[in-house]
């Protein structure tokens, strides 16, 4: 009899431990989850973003998103990486999934010229085919460990290094750019973050002054703003709307101005260089082009989102 009323008790006791356990285990996933915040999260709907360092948001963070492709220094070719995203939100670099079931560093050390080059990042949003360039020698190099141990896209003005997307874009003002990047050489030169290849040169970049950063939306009329340190990594927006007129907006640090009213007409999108300017000497860290324009509030929670030392660069 004492057996069976052991028995008995056991039985009932099962599903109140399994459910117990399952809910334990499922909080432990919602609390890994959210602990990773992207830049969607923060604003949705961007129409195009990238980088080869995170994911775009939250719904993003696995190893189902591709974020770049890799393909060697030497001539290019097949990408014999491509890299995706953890469920930390954050790049997958440890696991061996690359070429020869080999990590991106084995892989990228093991190819024609002992590393890689970037032959595509892909739009985590899903819209286009991502920033992509034939032509090898333009391709960027790509860093292991540009910031906090993340990698970055490595360009020089003498190559012509950009990546450009095949789609274009047609959006009238308001709009906002988004770019995270360093320049690091020639630092009396124009060399471009990210926009457009349209004869309107919708751009973020920096100016031919050294330590400013610069935003335009037709290539006349630019906004400009100083105390830009050089050789260290911003997180730079640019505002084109119609109240204000634009918006440049770094680390925090803001200016207003005329802008022009130019929009995205047709335009490919265009990453380390714009229709006018220079190839950007240094390194880039992501962008991205929002439909709207962001206000204070949105422009605040992206540069602290880009700085986080548990979403961001740490910078």
């Amino acid at each position: 009899m004492r057996k069976i009323l052991a028995l008995v008790v056991a039985l009932c006791l099962a599903p109140i431990g399994a459910q117990a356990w399952w809910q334990s285990v499922a909080q432990q996933s919602v609390s890994v989850a959210a602990t990773y915040q992207g830049p969607g999260d923060i604003v949705s709907g961007a129409l195009i973003w990238g980088s080869c360092s995170r994911v775009y948001n939250v719904s993003l963070a696995s190893t189902s998103t591709s974020l770049c492709d890799l393909v060697d220094t030497s001539v290019g070719g097949t990408a014999i990486c491509t890299l995706r995203g953890s469920s930390t939100g954050f790049v997958d670099l440890t696991g061996s999934y690359c070429t020869g079931s080999a990590t991106p560093a084995v892989a990228c050390a093991a190819a024609a010229g002992g590393a890689c080059r970037v032959s595509k990042v892909y739009d985590q949003i899903g819209g286009t085919s991502g920033w992509v360039n034939a032509t090898h020698g333009q391709r960027p190099v790509f860093t292991f460990s540009a910031q906090n141990s993340l990698p970055g896209l490595t360009g020089t003005a003498a190559a012509n290094t950009f990546l450009n997307t095949s789609s274009t874009f047609t959006q009238a003002q308001p709009w906002t750019l988004v770019a995270v990047g360093k320049r690091t050489a020639n630092f009396t030169t124009s060399q471009s973050l990210i926009g457009s290849s349209g004869s309107l040169n919708d751009c973020l970049s920096y100016t031919t002054s050294a330590s400013t950063a610069g935003f335009t939306s037709d290539g006349a009329s630019t906004i400009t703003l100083g105390s830009v340190t050089d050789s260290n990594f911003h997180a730079v927006q640019g505002v084109a709307a119609t109240s204000p007129n634009g918006v440049l907006a770094v680390d925090g640090v803001e200016t207003t101005g005329n802008v022009g009213t130019g929009a995205f007409s047709a335009n490919t999108s265009r990453i380390m260089r714009c229709a006018g300017g220079l190839s950007l000497d240094g390194v880039w860290l992501e962008g991205g082009l929002w439909p709207v324009g962001f206000d204070a509030t949105q422009r605040g929670n992206i540069n602290s989102n880009i700085h986080s030392s548990t979403s961001g660069y740490n910078f």
